[in-house]
Formats: structure tokens, sequence, C-alpha cells
């Protein structure tokens, strides 16, 4: 069994402003290798913006954290990136 079989691509946009005013905005892709599994039930997990969503999507990897995550893609599916769980050997990564 392999511990992480599933390829995903993260994307990080960091917005630029001005004075106020929106600038520009680039997207930048990384490919990380991890496991996408559900939790069974639906569980309630912090956002960054403070909020409490209920999910039951995780990736798990080893992977270190991108600047601004936003989403993730794997097996063709996108999800947005709740919450970034950064731990001593691994991460988990909280989907909406």
């Amino acid at each position: 069994m392999v511990r992480y079989p599933h390829t995903a691509t993260v994307t990080a946009s960091a917005v630029t402003v001005t004075d106020g005013e929106y600038v520009s905005s680039i997207n930048t892709d990384t490919t990380i290798t991890g496991r996408l599994q559900t939790t069974g039930s639906p569980r309630k997990v912090k956002s960054d913006s403070g909020d409490w969503v209920e999910t039951n999507k995780i990736f798990f990897t080893q992977a270190d954290k991108p600047d601004n995550a936003d989403t993730l893609t794997v097996q063709g599916n996108t999800y947005r990136v709740i919450y970034w769980q950064e731990k001593q050997s691994h991460s988990k990564i909280w989907l909406d």
C-alpha cells in the first residue's frame, strides 16, 4: 500500500493592492503528493477567516504549505482550502 497515492495541485493567489486599489493578482501552482480521504461524519473546522465550516474531506501530505494557498485540485476535483494544519511530521489540509 502506498502511503501517499494522490497527486494534487495547490493554487496560491497573491494580490497586489496599492493605496487601497486592486493592482494585480498572480496565481502560483505547486504540485504535491498526499492522500485524500473522508472523515466519515462531518466535522467543524475553523477557517483562517475565523468562521466555522462543516466538512468531511481531508488531505494528508508531507509538503510544506505555500503562502496564500486557496484551492487544491485532486482527481479532477477542485476544493477550497479551509485550514492547513501543520504538524511535526505531516500536514492535514481540511477541504470544502
